[in-house]
């Protein structure tokens, strides 16, 4: 049976090829969240939080066995080898600007599974050091499929914290911003825009 189930990722990147964004669809929803992570001398990453629709949950809980709650490590293992690991060749789908400079996200850690409400639940780091400066440092933040297969959301009820240590001044926001459109011409996306700076 295993062998019957095409991978979700196969069908979205490899099978259905690049349409005009004016026909594209998407197969596949992802609320996601992201928490930023600061210690005292800078900006450490991203903590991620994806929560997936409803029939991929389904098919990745299928195959995998998994129930309510956090998977095990064996189970984990499998969900990153069959649906997960193959996002490093699109960056994880995570667009990340720093002073302008684009931010090429190649490594992830720390991930886990669970399973809620029969949603399975992604957690992982991305690490981007950005050391603390008495002036103000940006950074721009928004996960997107250019393709348009997965259709990224900010989450409705969390879609941002800061994780903040004493030396550190912070301010993150939501902004519909136009120059961070992954599909030129497409509406402005919201974007997570982060101002910070040493104190003192």
């Amino acid at each position: 049976m295993r062998r019957l189930v095409i991978c979700w990722l196969c069908i979205i990147l490899l099978i259905a090829g690049p349409p005009s964004v004016a026909h594209a669809h998407p197969h596949v929803w992802i609320d996601y969240s992201v928490t930023v992570v600061f210690d005292d001398r800078q900006l450490v990453g991203f903590e991620m939080e994806w929560v997936i629709d409803t029939m991929l949950s389904e098919q990745i809980i299928y195959e995998n066995g998994l129930s309510a709650g956090p998977a095990d490590a064996q189970q984990t293992e499998a969900v990153r080898a069959g649906f997960f690991d193959n996002l490093r060749h699109y960056h994880y789908f995570t667009h990340i600007w720093v002073d302008d400079w684009r931010f090429r996200v190649e490594v992830v850690e720390n991930f886990s599974v669970e399973v809620h409400n029969r949603q399975v639940i992604y957690r992982f780091f991305i690490p981007c050091i950005v050391p603390l400066d008495p002036g103000v440092q940006s950074v721009r933040l928004i996960a997107s499929d250019p393709d348009i297969f997965v259709d990224f959301r900010w989450h409705p009820q969390k879609s941002v914290d800061i994780k903040q240590n004493k030396g550190v001044l912070a301010e993150a926001r939501l902004v519909r911003d136009a120059s961070r459109s992954i599909v030129p011409g497409f509406m402005a996306p919201l974007v997570l825009h982060l101002d910070f700076r040493a104190e003192g």
